[in-house]
């Protein structure tokens, strides 16, 4: 099965994900989606075997460190069905599927899974090891992203164990290397692409988003 037979359908189900009528491709293919702090990137991969991929680079220029790669470990064994890895001076949280297995549901919970995460965890990991977050803090929405009540507190991301259980013990040196460049093709995205958010409130008009 070829990419651009799934790409049509992988649109309308992100359409009606997010509840808007058109979405905006960027020039590498890849759908950006906003959500609070975090940009999240959708893109299908070309060949026999094409595979959708759910990302968000949730820091920009992030040194390698090992106490960096023990909390990439530590949220690989909070958050289901995604996972995060440093690459390239990002610090990234993906998850894919097999483009031939798709379906609404799937794909629905990729996004929201991924959305929720990034959204939470990516100030958490700024506060702690620096650098900058797609958006600022102070240009987030008051409503979570999807999976995450609309308090404008970050909680638990939908796809999150609980993280009041007893914090994993620190992984020998050599699981460090499971968080570094241990994720899927995830090509480095430019933050200044235009972003589609949810329409699940009103919100003030920003320029250049949905």
């Amino acid at each position: 099965m070829r990419a651009e037979i799934v790409w049509p359908y992988v649109e309308q189900v992100l359409k009606e994900f997010l509840g808007v009528e058109k979405i905006e491709v960027a020039d590498d293919g890849a759908i950006p989606v906003r959500a609070g702090t975090a940009g999240v990137f959708v893109r299908l991969t070309d060949g026999d075997h094409p595979r959708l991929l759910v990302y968000s680079p949730m820091l920009h220029a992030v040194k390698k460190t090992p106490e960096l790669l023990d909390k990439l470990n530590e949220l690989n064994v909070l958050i289901r069905f995604a996972k995060c890895f440093w690459q390239e001076e990002q610090v990234i949280l993906a998850t894919e599927l097999l483009a031939e297995s798709l379906d609404k549901e799937s794909i629905d919970n990729a996004l929201a899974v991924v959305m929720a995460a990034a959204d939470h965890f990516d100030d958490e990991l700024k506060a702690t090891f620096g650098s900058e977050t797609a958006f600022p803090d102070d240009e987030k929405p008051q409503k979570e992203a999807p999976g995450g009540p609309s308090t404008g507190k970050k909680t638990s991301p939908a796809g999150s164990r609980s993280s009041s259980k007893e914090t994993p013990p620190k992984k020998p040196s050599k699981e460090e290397q499971s968080a570094d460049s241990g994720g899927p093709e995830t090509p480095p995205a430019s933050t200044q692409a235009k972003f589609e958010r949810p329409e699940e409130e009103e919100r003030p008009a920003e320029e250049g988003y949905l």
